[in-house]
């Protein structure tokens, strides 16, 4: 007869053998349910959108660039060769996309922790500024060998410096069809040619910039996590540069961008019943896009279109937790609504000011309503206070982290109304704990030296 001892050890070791196989069945279900969602996710995302109507707009006239502004646009190209900081579309430690000429207007999707020293170039800027009058030279200067002051290394170690084809873009847009792949991941080929060091040029900083006019995030060098860098560079690859004239070369510059960009505007994220937005976003990333533009390039033209849309949004707030809500909210509007609302609300033609103004009072989103603040209408100064002021009295005593709620709401109030700002700085810090005054001294930081920091 068995020793109980012996019968309990046994007991504990079939227990364990049978937990084992079941902890291995459960990681290998888990295992493939992620691979089903990931195909799942990849054949959606080879048509994530689908095209409503676009708007049928007239192109005002406008005399073409004489010969003056011509010379002007040669001496921008050539100053890029002073380039010596990184920025947006060129840093090997951060990888995201900007338009240079509207304040605020940047996203970042993967970096480094670290000071990226990141300096705009004010030839390129006046180069995106310039738009469709700048892109025919911009596109004829894409292989210009010119060294700019910018020098990459990557030698051995973690990681890797490398060349590849990124070019995103959208798949309802006929001159981009069969040359960006489908799936929006970039249309990267892969190439993987490894660099041990490389020199941004002149021509590659054009692309940057022809992506920043036709609302494409082309990326001459972007970092990639881990440790990677990728080059993209026209100046390099005759095969890239071909692409992007293709794309974008027309005898009518000025229309062809117009039209681009209403295409843009009017493609729609398809969302699928219980998915979240991550599909659906594609179609929301082209209409922040597209609006931003229409209303920077085109504002007399599409003004009052873009009024009568943000006129129709819905700001209500959503209960917390509730992400069907949420969603359900975004998708009526198309675009995600925050990052539409500040697409546009930097405008300053009247019809936008109006809707952007309206928008502010009627919205119970505080995260919409302030990225509408730079846009208020408000010249005696009661509106913005009025409304900022509960947001900033229902916090607590403190919030924990520095750049919390209340930093939020200093930082656009700040930058939108610095008059009423301070006397609300006063009052903040009044009956706060220390985080409040760190939060007062970071926003006063990045207003000063005008960074993000």
């Amino acid at each position: 007869m068995r020793s109980p001892v012996l019968m309990f050890i046994m007991m504990v070791a079939m227990s364990a053998v049978a937990l084992a196989q079941t902890s291995a069945k459960q990681k290998q279900a888990a295992r493939q349910r992620a691979d089903d969602w990931y195909q799942l996710y990849r054949e959606r995302m080879k048509n994530p959108v689908k095209l409503g109507k676009v708007p049928s707009v007239k192109l005002q006239e406008r005399p073409t660039a004489n010969a003056q502004q011509v010379e002007r646009i040669h001496g921008l190209i050539a100053a890029l060769a002073k380039v010596e900081k990184p920025d947006y579309g060129f840093s090997s430690t951060l990888s995201g996309h900007a338009f240079l000429p509207v304040d605020d207007q940047h996203e970042s999707s993967a970096l480094l922790i670290t000071n990226h020293g990141l300096q705009s170039s004010s030839a390129l800027k006046e180069l995106v500024s310039l738009g469709a009058d700048a892109l025919p030279f911009l596109l004829k200067a894409l292989d210009d060998q010119t060294q700019t002051k910018i020098r990459l290394e990557h030698r051995g170690g973690f990681g890797g410096m490398w060349f590849d084809q990124e070019l995103y873009g959208n798949p309802l847009n006929p001159k981009e069809v069969g040359i960006i792949r489908a799936g929006q991941d970039g249309g990267a080929s892969h190439l993987e040619q490894h660099v041990d060091e490389f020199t941004v040029k002149v021509g590659d900083l054009c692309f940057v910039a022809i992506g920043q006019i036709v609302g494409r995030a082309y990326q001459a060098v972007r970092y990639q996590p881990t440790a990677c860098i990728v080059v993209n560079s026209p100046s390099h690859d005759t095969e890239l540069a071909s692409k992007v004239r293709k794309m974008w070369t027309s005898e009518t510059p000025r229309e062809a961008l117009l039209q681009s960009l209403l295409r843009d505007y009017s493609s729609i994220g398809i969302h699928y019943e219980g998915d979240s937005l991550d599909v659906w976003s594609v179609g929301s990333d082209l209409q922040c896009g597209a609006a931003l533009r229409l209303l920077y390039y085109y504002p007399q033209e599409t003004a009052e279109l873009i009024a009568d849309r943000l006129a129709r949004l819905d700001v209500e707030k959503t209960r917390d937790g509730e992400t069907d809500q949420f969603i359900e909210r975004e998708v009526k509007n198309g675009a995600r609504t925050r990052e539409f609302v500040q697409s546009i609300s930097w405008s300053r033609h009247p019809a936008i000011r109006k809707a952007v103004t309206d928008l502010f009072l009627k919205a119970t989103d505080d995260d919409i309503m302030l990225a509408s603040l730079i846009g208020v209408d408000d010249p005696e100064e009661e509106i913005i206070p009025r409304r900022l002021e509960p947001i900033l009295a229902k916090l607590p005593a403190d919030e924990g982290p520095i750049y919390g709620q209340g930093w939020n709401v200093l930082r656009a109030w700040t930058k939108a109304s610095p008059g009423t700002a301070k006397g609300a700085m006063t009052r903040y810090v009044r009956n706060g704990e220390v985080q409040r005054l760190q939060t007062v001294c970071a926003v006063l930081n990045e207003i000063s030296d005008g960074s993000e920091t």
